[in-house]
């Protein structure tokens, strides 16, 4: 997983990936040198704070699907989207980083059949051993609620609660656990964690989305 990280560290070029500074290895061992980011995890933010506000994460998403466009045009699937793999830069920014590319893969014209990532973001069709691209869209979909909302879409005591929910559970948009969040955002929700793939955003399409353009307060 090491070589493949910096396989892809090394031919990319992104202000939100991560930068490769150096690399070597001894007898056991291959070292990364990447870039300093003392910010943090995204994910540490949202539990500290419970969740996030939509303006603030406005501001992170539309970098996550600017990092997702650039990956997307270049037929890489990253296959570990989440928010732990986001850090912050410096601790007074908003300017994010993706990290760990030891899962990521080019994809031409097959279907990927491996089955990997972490359980609370797989999709429907990773699960299903037949995946594409827009598998990382589905996982940016279950980042995004647990920014808004500070909780997993889909839940269980164990993984294949999980993935039980991941493949049949219906989230009740109307509930008043969403009743504090704008239309564009529910709906960027509900095209992003679209169990047809087919009818899913694609990367391209959530940049341009209606709610990442939208300029809160």
């Amino acid at each position: 997983m090491v070589k493949n990280e910096i396989n892809y560290l090394s031919i990319m070029s992104h202000e939100n990936i991560i930068k490769l500074k150096d690399f070597f290895e001894d007898k056991n061992k291959f070292y990364i040198v990447l870039e300093k980011c003392e910010g943090g995890e995204l994910f540490y933010k949202i539990v500290k704070n419970k969740c996030l506000l939509e303006s603030e994460s406005i501001q992170i998403v539309r970098q996550v699907c600017c990092t997702l466009e650039y990956l997307h045009s270049n037929n890489i699937i990253h296959r570990d989207i989440k928010a732990e793999n986001f850090l912050f830069k410096n601790k007074n920014t908003e300017n994010i980083k993706l990290i760990d590319f030891g899962m990521a893969k080019t994809v031409n014209c097959e279907y990927l059949t491996e089955l990997c990532g972490s359980p609370h973001y797989i999709s429907p069709e990773l699960i299903r051993k037949k995946y594409t691209l827009s598998s990382d869209i589905w996982a940016l979909g279950v980042m995004v609620f647990f920014m808004l909302t500070g909780k997993y879409p889909f839940e269980g005591k164990n993984t294949q609660k999980v993935v039980d929910e991941i493949l049949n559970k219906n989230i009740n948009w109307k509930d008043k656990e969403f009743s504090s969040l704008s239309v564009e955002a529910i709906d960027f929700l509900k095209k992003l964690l679209e169990r047809n793939e087919r009818k899913r955003l694609t990367a391209f399409e959530a940049l341009n989305h209606p709610w990442i353009k939208l300029e809160m307060e």
